[in-house]
């Protein structure tokens, strides 16, 4: 995935280094930041680097024609909350949650035509498949949605975070996957290395990576390793989509590839209503979770999976 540079802004200068703090600490595998609070000085730096400008995001005041004139992405920090149909440029509201604020920043980055190009042109699209209460159904829909890509011609990679998953294609290869992986990039990613514990499978024609080999290490994954392999799997851009199948858990390693992937498919059996009503409410009551329960699709029935998958590639 690229990382994007970025430039903030504003005058206040407590909210600023708070703001380019979070960025710094839990998002150094996404962005790259520098900040401001001198409008001269901001000046001159847009002047001398505004062409490896991705994004600069600032209050109203330092946005003059100098600045404008020579940066290609920009939006406004705004004190209040605007509607976007009253104004004809992008804001955002700067007294919200950081990972909020970075998301909108990768939404309007990549609402941009030239910069929606160059991503599409540069990542695979990465579909997670998760379930809080029937493995067997969250296999069987990574599965079905790994063949509906392949019968339409696509190449596909397979992921299991799930140790536990009753997958046949990985249980006689399982002595390289994301465990060689994770030990890989704790030292210097290789693009090379990582593709090199990717296996076929002959039989279904799918590749796949096996899941970790002891569920310890899963269990002692942090978000910023999850990411790292998030971004790996980005760059193998050989394949049309990559479909991980999260463990049942709702810890922070699930939690970090849903907030990463492009499409996430919560799976449930009927008899399951209630549990997952509750899962619901649980996110609806979290500041954090509540966008991102805004953009999963939620499938009771195997059937519908296929239906899914058809209606987001004519996206």
């Amino acid at each position: 995935m690229n990382i994007l540079n970025i430039v903030v802004a504003d005058i206040d200068k407590e909210y600023r280094e708070s703001l380019v703090e979070y960025m710094m600490e839990n998002e150094n595998e996404r962005i790259q930041v520098v900040s401001f609070s001198n409008k001269e000085l901001l000046e001159n730096y847009v002047l001398s680097k505004g062409s490896k400008i991705d994004m600069l995001v600032a209050d109203v005041s330092f946005m003059n024609e100098r600045v404008l004139m020579g940066i290609k992405n920009y939006v406004i920090l705004t004190e209040k909350n605007i509607k976007d149909e009253l104004i004809n440029y992008d804001c955002i509201f700067k007294y919200q949650s950081g990972k909020t604020i970075v998301n909108m920043i990768f939404d309007y980055y990549y609402a941009s035509t030239d910069n929606s190009k160059q991503s599409d042109s540069k990542k695979s699209n990465i579909y997670a498949v998760y379930s809080i209460c029937d493995s067997k159904l969250k296999t069987e829909g990574a599965m079905n949605t790994c063949m509906s890509y392949l019968e339409k011609g696509k190449k596909v990679l397979y992921v299991s975070f799930d140790s536990f998953a009753l997958v046949d294609i990985y249980n006689k290869n399982s002595e390289k996957g994301l465990s060689n992986i994770l030990f890989e990039l704790k030292d210097k990613e290789n693009i090379e290395k990582i593709r090199e514990y990717i296996t076929k499978d002959r039989e279904k024609d799918i590749d796949f990576l096996a899941p970790f080999q002891n569920f310890l290490e899963y269990y002692e994954l942090t978000s910023k390793d999850v990411n790292k392999i998030i971004n790996i799997l980005y760059e193998l851009t050989e394949y049309d989509c990559i479909v991980i199948e999260l463990a049942l858990d709702f810890g922070e390693v699930t939690r970090t590839v849903l907030e990463r992937a492009d499409e996430k498919f919560m799976i449930y059996n009927a008899t399951n209503q209630e549990k997952m009503n509750k899962f619901k409410n649980d996110l609806k009551q979290d500041n954090k979770s509540r966008e991102l329960l805004k953009s999963m699709e939620f499938i009771s029935e195997k059937a519908q999976l296929a239906n899914i998958i058809e209606r987001v590639e004519r996206v």
